[in-house]
């Protein structure tokens, strides 16, 4: 979860007992006066993915991802996000492109079927991983993500928390 607050309130002598407490229920928290960033520390959370592709057709959520995974340092190297899917198969499939450690794909893009994208992955590079982030029930696309080979816990529900997300990552990179 991403709060904005105002400088006088994350300044406020009398609040900073309370600025700790601010941050434990907010993955990022942002100062709107300053447009500075207050990074959440994680240390469980370190890892070692360098390069994730993010597949996200959505601005405000693309800024987002962008936000928080560069404030909180997340992916040491690069991140790249693309608005569709022949832009990530391109990315994924190009010999240009160095190879990306994760995939976080948004089942709601616009140009190839819904999960189009993940099965094609799949079928040229069978151990890549793919996290899908959906508005879809578990319920309604087990089959689907059974029948491409991605696990339930490989789902993210929306609404979600980024900090969530990443736990996923992060449990799924020991896994492998």
């Amino acid at each position: 979860m991403i709060c904005p607050h105002p400088r006088r309130t994350l300044n406020d002598p009398s609040l900073t007992n309370k600025k700790g407490s601010i941050q434990d229920k907010h993955t990022m928290t942002i100062d709107l006066n300053k447009d500075s960033y207050l990074k959440i520390e994680d240390n469980e959370n370190q890892n070692e993915i360098k390069r994730i592709l993010i597949v996200e057709p959505e601005p405000d959520i693309q800024y987002l991802y962008s936000l928080f995974t560069k404030y909180n340092d997340f992916v040491k190297s690069d991140v790249e996000i693309v608005d569709n899917g022949i832009k990530c198969l391109e990315y994924v499939f190009s010999q240009k492109v160095k190879e990306f450690d994760i995939i976080i794909l948004d089942t709601h893009i616009h140009d190839i079927s819904r999960f189009e994208v993940a099965r094609k992955i799949r079928d040229k590079l069978p151990n890549k991983k793919i996290l899908l982030t959906t508005t879809y029930s578990l319920n309604n696309i087990r089959n689907i993500i059974d029948s491409i080979g991605i696990k339930s816990e490989e789902v993210v529900l929306k609404p979600f928390r980024f900090s969530k997300l990443f736990s996923i990552i992060e449990s799924r990179k020991k896994h492998n």
